[in-house]
């Protein structure tokens, strides 16, 4: 079973290209629809032959390694969990360092795996099927190397902690990554936002400590954001002298929007904004700074307490009060209803 599994590693290693184009959908589903015959058909109009026979090649690697998985875990689903008895056998034996023994072991737990990957929770977590599938090996591989055999509980009562232990810690690696840039560029965004607008109100560039005062943040935080910002090339950051062509310009636009969509989120958004303009003015300004449009970045609890001079629980109790009033607004319902079906 472990020779399977290692099989799927090194194949999802060899098909590094494929993996970037899964991305939130089922590997198993994405499999099916590549290998069905239609797809074939369409190589085959091709006139290019070494252009066919490349992407028979590619078909038939999925293939191999969807083989690989449906035996995985058809091999899986045959193993019955161990008693606690052979459990206590296995480990005398493994505790003499007898490397089947501890195969064996693995093996009968490996059931552990299938029962955490029914979890619908891990299923859109930016982590693909083989990466789920790696991590639960390795929290199952760390929870055999730290198991207590002396323990009267069976292997399974605190192995599955262990195994959803590595996939969270995956999960969060793979969300820091994403999260960190955006916090970054964030924050960079905000300090460059505060800096123009020193320079337009005191005819000059602002010093460090002028932006520290109207940032509330230290001068070692500014200095550090902006060192950062350094590394991350923005969006609008301009590729000609003429500063009329930006780097956004040639990227292509991997969402696809249609104008269709475009139209709806304007509509959305006009819907909104009418709403927001019938809250007396005080609420409408907390819910803009917090929540909608018209600033560039949200505000946290604290800033807009700050902005008011009030306590972050009056702004705490303000936003729970105008939620109320606003789900009273049939309007804002639909909007709300709509948004959660997108």
């Amino acid at each position: 079973m472990l020779e399977v599994l290692a099989q799927i590693d090194n194949q999802h290693k060899s098909t590094t290209s494929l993996d970037e184009n899964i991305k939130e959908d089922s590997v198993l589903e994405l499999l099916k629809e590549i290998t069905k015959k239609d797809v074939i058909k369409l190589v085959d109009i091709k006139p290019t032959r070494a252009l066919k026979n490349a992407i028979l090649s590619e078909i038939s690697e999925i293939k191999k390694l969807e083989d690989l998985i449906f035996v995985c875990l058809r091999e899986i689903r045959k193993t019955k969990p161990l008693k606690l008895e052979e459990e206590k056998e296995l480990w005398r034996k493994i505790k003499k360092w007898d490397k089947e023994a501890r195969q064996k072991f693995i093996e009968a737990n490996l059931y552990l795996v299938i029962k955490i990957a029914k979890n619908k929770r891990y299923e859109w977590k930016w982590l693909e099927l083989l990466d789920l599938v790696q991590e639960w090996t390795l929290g199952l591989l760390e929870a055999v190397n730290s198991n207590n055999p002396e323990r009267k509980n069976k292997f399974s009562t605190y192995a599955i902690k262990g195994i959803k232990r590595f996939i969270s810690r995956a999960i969060y690696e793979k969300w820091r990554t994403i999260s960190l840039t955006y916090y970054i560029l964030k924050k960079v965004n905000r300090i460059k936002r505060i800096s123009i607008n020193l320079s337009k109100k005191l005819w000059r560039e602002p010093t460090i400590n002028e932006l520290a005062g109207e940032l509330k943040m230290s001068i070692q935080e500014i200095e550090k954001f902006i060192i950062f910002g350094r590394d991350i090339l923005s969006l609008d950051f301009p590729i000609n002298e003429a500063e009329d062509t930006v780097l956004l310009d040639f990227m292509e636009d991997t969402n696809n929007i249609c104008l269709e969509e475009s139209i709806n989120t304007a509509i959305i958004s006009e819907k909104v904004d009418r709403i927001l303009k019938n809250l007396k003015p005080r609420d409408e300004q907390i819910m803009r700074m917090r929540f909608w449009f018209d600033w560039l970045d949200e505000m946290t609890l604290v800033e807009v307490w700050d902005k008011f001079g009030v306590k972050k629980q009056w702004i705490y109790e303000a936003e729970k009060r105008i939620f109320k009033k606003l789900r009273k607004n049939p309007e804002f319902l639909k909007i709300a209803e709509d948004l959660i079906e997108k």
